[in-house]
């Protein structure tokens, strides 16, 4: 078999042939070339929503401002700092 692939490329190709589910190593290749595009699809769909969540979250955000509901830096930190202790002081309890 003549494949322009690489030794791997062609023994997979081969491997998944030796199967009985494929005819040709153009089913093969047909057949991950859907996979791919599957996955490809999903992963942009996870990317716009992620995108879309973020934009919701900046949005209420900038409300926030707006109605004047800030908080103080130092308190937002101080908060944090204290959670990731109440967190190590819990573990090793």
């Amino acid at each position: 078999m003549d494949l322009p692939w690489t030794a791997e490329e062609r023994r997979f190709i081969e491997e998944k042939l030796k199967t009985g589910r494929y005819r040709s190593a153009d089913d093969v290749i047909r057949d991950s070339l859907r996979m791919w595009m599957v996955q490809e699809a999903a992963e942009e769909m996870q990317r716009a929503s992620w995108a879309s969540e973020v934009r919701e979250k900046i949005e209420e955000g900038w409300q926030q401002v707006q109605r004047g509901e800030l908080l103080d830096g130092e308190m937002v930190f101080e908060r944090l700092r204290k959670r990731i202790e109440d967190r190590g002081d819990s573990k090793t309890s």
